[in-house]
């Protein structure tokens, strides 16, 4: 009982690195899309109206929804920095691994290259590419389970 309890629980911790490195291509995309829609809704010149005076209640109005927009944005920003805290943390969590293993998740995970391309790249046979994989994974799991990893 104990070895099937450890098992099941070797095997979550190889899918929650799994799960963590997928995200990685979902994060770099995402943080794209939010960094360009910023930029668009938000030029550099919209923060130095709210420093003006209002007169009239349709100013009060007008500087109103600005400063919500400028919540907005820094709300939005913020998520920016974290979505890239993530994603320098993840290739950190892969620059742990040497050689083949490294290679082989970098492709896999980050240009999602299948395990057919990888192993013409590094001249292996695809099984064998399966098994670094396979070997990858569980060093990270390890490292996971030990709090290595701070981010």
């Amino acid at each position: 009982m104990d070895i099937i309890r450890a098992s099941n629980e070797r095997e979550d911790r190889e899918n929650s690195v799994k799960k963590r490195l997928r995200s990685y291509r979902h994060l770099v995309r995402e943080h794209q899309i939010y960094l360009e829609l910023i930029d668009q809704l938000y030029p550099s010149s919209i923060s130095n109206i709210s420093q003006e005076r209002v007169m009239t209640s349709q100013e009060n109005i007008i500087e109103r929804r600005i400063v919500e927009k400028m919540d907005l944005e820094s709300q939005m920003r913020t998520g920016l920095v974290k979505m890239r805290q993530e994603i320098a943390c993840i290739k950190q969590y892969i620059d742990q691994l040497d050689g083949d293993e490294k290679t082989v998740l970098f492709r896999r995970y980050m240009f999602n290259n299948p395990m057919e391309k990888i192993a013409e790249y590094l001249g292996n046979s695809t099984m064998q590419c399966w098994r670094i994989h396979g070997k990858a994974i569980s060093k990270l799991s390890l490292i996971e389970l030990g709090n290595v990893m701070e981010c």
